[in-house]
């Protein structure tokens, strides 16, 4: 019985540390499997975190962003990642204060700036987001960037402790928005020269029209042939003013539907040839005899190679106004060789003058000084797009009471 005793007390003993074994075997495998779960997860979680932050730089990139943080407490920016086209900082670049920032913000708007970062570190505000220029290297001197920023971290008081924001570059857009207000503009000049136009020739048509009817019926009664002739000169300066009239139209509306497709057809031709044939032509025009058409011209063989019948064009014009607005005195018509080497080709009168004001005009389409004088204010606004098409400019020096003087600068 004591053998059989002692046998059952090994087996027990036997027994209990098999399943000693077996259970702390079970444990070990039980800590290995959730240590292994454990180092699973934080590895899935770092390749999250990797993936996000790839993710995060292309977004980046995509938009073409800078990112900063604002420590409140130290007022040091500390820059990120720039990813705009021209960057101004470098990653881990740290600003001491953010009061310095106007070492790169145009001073016109580093004030305002300031002032709401001022307002976002102390709470008062929850996020900012403005425009400013920064100043660059380029023909403007600045260009435009737009900033975003809010509170990320706050401290026990509730008081803001870190700040994130980040910053854009909006030349372009900037330039689009310029864009549609030149646009705009122009629409809505358009829209008035559109108005003025058709107020203008309904007074300027009808004027010259009803007299050409009106004494042309008139005409049929008339016996005395001195009458008759003074009736129908009325008739024929009325008909030349309306069919001058017309053909400003007919250049107008070429200018306006070739646009800059017009071209000048540029032959060589004598200068001094042309400007005696239109004075000739001005001295039959004229017929005031308190009026002397001159000519000033030094060297016969000067030649100029461009459009000789755009050029005459605006020189009628010049002499026309001459005359038009002389009543005494004379009208001079030369040119001169300029130090750059261009020539500048004048008319010059002692009419009645323009003010400083009105000089600023005299070349804008449908402007006219004297609105009681016939015309649609065209000649000179065509004087300037012929002398843009040749490769000149036109311009006019001027004193009320004394006279004036259009010139138009062309090239050799």
């Amino acid at each position: 019985m004591n053998a059989i005793a002692g046998h059952l007390q090994t087996y027990g003993l036997i027994w209990v540390t098999l399943v000693g074994v077996l259970g702390a075997l079970i444990l070990w495998l039980m800590w290995q499997y959730r240590r292994r779960k454990a180092i699973n997860e934080e590895i899935e979680l770092a390749s999250g975190l990797c993936t996000n932050s790839i993710e995060h730089e292309m977004v980046l990139r995509a938009i073409r962003l800078s990112t900063w943080r604002l420590d409140v407490d130290t007022g040091n920016i500390i820059y990120g990642p720039d990813y705009r086209e021209s960057p101004l900082h470098h990653e881990g670049e740290i600003l001491k204060n953010y009061h310095d920032i106007n070492s790169f913000i145009m001073p016109e708007d580093a004030d305002r700036v300031i002032g709401d970062l001022e307002a976002l570190c102390q709470g008062r505000i929850d996020d900012i987001h403005h425009s400013y220029r920064t100043r660059e290297n380029n023909e403007r001197g600045y260009s435009w960037h737009s900033s975003m920023a809010i509170v990320a971290e706050r401290h026990t008081d509730g008081t803001p402790s870190v700040i994130v924001g980040t910053s854009q570059c909006i030349d372009q857009q900037k330039n689009m928005e310029a864009e549609l207000i030149d646009a705009r503009n122009s629409a809505l000049e358009n829209d008035r020269l559109k108005s003025a136009f058709l107020a203008s020739i309904s007074h300027e048509v009808r004027t010259p029209l009803n007299a050409i009817v009106g004494f042309s019926e008139v005409l049929t009664q008339v016996d005395d042939p001195i009458e008759r002739q003074r009736y129908m000169e009325i008739i024929r300066k009325n008909n030349h003013q309306l069919l001058s009239l017309f053909d400003e139209m007919v250049v107008m509306s070429k200018a306006e539907a070739t646009g800059d497709r017009r071209q000048a057809e540029k032959k060589p031709f004598a200068l001094v040839e042309l400007i005696r044939s239109l004075a000739a032509d001005s001295r039959c025009a004229n017929t005031n005899e308190k009026i002397e058409v001159k000519c000033r011209c030094n060297d016969d063989s000067l030649m100029l190679v461009n459009d000789k019948s755009m050029l005459a064009e605006v020189l009628r014009h010049f002499l026309a106004n001459a005359l038009k607005f002389t009543r005494e005195g004379e009208v001079v018509i030369g040119y001169r060789v300029l130090d750059d080497g261009n020539v500048r080709i004048f008319v010059s009168d002692t009419g009645i003058g323009i003010s400083e004001e009105e000089q600023k005009h005299i070349f804008d389409r449908f402007y006219k000084i004297d609105t009681f004088v016939p015309g649609m204010g065209l000649g000179l606004s065509i004087c300037r797009t012929n002398a843009f098409l040749m490769g000149g400019n036109v311009g006019v020096k001027s004193s009320p009471g004394v006279g004036s003087t259009f010139w138009i600068d062309m090239p050799k």
